[in-house]
């Protein structure tokens, strides 16, 4: 014998060579009966009939159950005959039907007879009165009371409850006790027990002795193997629960986390780590599937020598170097990054560079110009041709720099009148 708590269990099977996880039931004995409870109650049954010397009622029978019948009978006031009555009391019961019968003996005298069966059968109850009534009475009134045994029946029930824990292939027994109390002093019959268990892996069986205890017995089942499951259960039978079910992964870049996919029998959520600001690391900080985005750039030099780097390249913050500058050069361009543009350069060669701001110089005056800075990276002065060159170009530019300016003027003005115009 082998006590788990307060129950006595008979172990009638024995656990297989593997240590597999052990399967729990709780179960639940039912036993049912009827309460057979009897009742009484008087049942009527009035009949009026009509009477010439004689007559009555036949052929009454009564309701099934009755135990006791009582017979009254009334005679009606009329004009000629005074109103009476005779009560039977206690008349047997064992007849199928019953007749009470009236008849007319002559002068003041009545008779009022009652038999267990047709008229003239077994003559149970009779009386005979004087009442004044000439040629006797003209009407009967008779009331048959029946008082009527009869029988309920009401369920009533018990359970007896308990839990079996066993291993592979067990099965256990133990015993119960449930019994049905009989609430209005009736009689208990028809018996009838079952068991169920919350666990449809374990086969449940039950044994009754005497109505109200017995045996039941679990069979726990013997292990088939399945491929395992977030269960809580060894479904492929190697004694673990719930392994190699792997880890759930979520979030991206510093969000990423990853969680055991299974745990207590049940799937687990993966939560993403919290983000943060976006930093030159190599790292997706804020987890939008980026990295070292948004961080700008680095800039430094000036003129020909100014440079633009990515502030983060690889998750290195770069540093910036100027470009190497050149000779200066009468080009518009900070050549030697000096912050100072086109210094040494002759104002004429200034002044046409800066007609051409943001366009390229037509190609006889680009000539005109690297001949004028060849000479001056030798150290050698412009000659007064090439001067006067230049200030002829100059002329020109500026003759042609007024007359669109007032070409433009011009317009200007035209669209100012028709503006006005179309204000009227």
């Amino acid at each position: 014998m082998k006590t788990i708590g307060t129950v006595c269990l008979t172990i009638l099977g024995a656990m297989t060579q593997a240590a597999w996880a052990a399967e729990t039931v709780n179960w639940q004995v039912t036993v049912s009966a009827m309460e057979e409870i009897s009742t009484q109650a008087w049942q009527e049954y009035p009949v009026t009939v009509g009477l010439n010397s004689s007559g009555g009622v036949k052929n009454y029978a009564p309701p099934q159950g009755t135990t006791r019948i009582d017979i009254t009978v009334a005679f009606p006031i009329t004009a000629s005959c005074t109103n009476c009555g005779e009560s039977f009391s206690g008349i047997p019961h064992t007849y199928p039907y019953y007749a009470v019968w009236y008849t007319y003996l002559g002068g003041d005298m009545h008779r009022v007879q009652v038999f267990g069966g047709n008229v003239g059968g077994a003559l149970l109850r009779e009386s005979v009165f004087s009442r004044y009534c000439p040629n006797g009475y003209r009407q009967m009134s008779v009331m048959f009371d029946a008082l009527v045994t009869s029988k309920v029946q009401e369920p009533r029930a018990a359970n007896a409850v308990g839990t079996l824990v066993g291993g592979q292939g067990e099965v256990l027994s133990a015993p119960w006790q449930a019994a049905p109390q009989a609430i209005n002093g009736g009689t208990l019959t028809g018996y009838t027990a079952s068991v169920a268990g919350d666990n449809p892996k374990v086969e449940m069986s039950l044994t009754v002795s005497d109505n109200i205890s017995g045996t039941v017995t679990a069979k726990f089942p013997a292990c088939i193997p399945a491929p395992e499951l977030c269960d809580g259960v060894d479904n492929d039978c190697d004694g673990d629960i719930d392994e190699d079910q792997g880890v759930a992964q979520c979030g991206a870049g510093a969000c990423a986390n990853s969680v055991p996919a299974c745990v207590d029998g049940k799937l687990n959520a993966c939560a993403p780590l919290p983000a943060s600001s976006e930093v030159c690391d190599g790292v997706d900080n804020n987890c939008d599937g980026a990295v070292d985005e948004g961080l700008g750039s680095v800039s430094c030099g000036s003129g020909l020598c100014a440079n633009t780097v990515s502030a983060c390249v690889g998750g290195s913050s770069q540093s910036c170097s100027p470009l190497p500058g050149s000779a200066e050069a009468c080009d518009g361009i900070d050549n030697d990054c000096d912050g100072v543009v086109d210094n040494g350069c002759p104002r004429g060669i200034l002044n046409i560079l800066e007609h051409f701001t943001n366009k390229a110089l037509p190609p006889g005056i680009q000539r005109l110009i690297d001949k004028v800075n060849s000479r001056a990276n030798a150290g050698i002065a412009p000659t007064s041709a090439l001067e006067n060159r230049v200030d002829k170009v100059n002329d020109r530019l500026d003759q042609q720099a007024e007359k669109k300016a007032e070409q433009e003027a011009k317009q200007a003005a035209q669209q100012a009148k028709q503006n006005q115009k179309k204000s009227k």
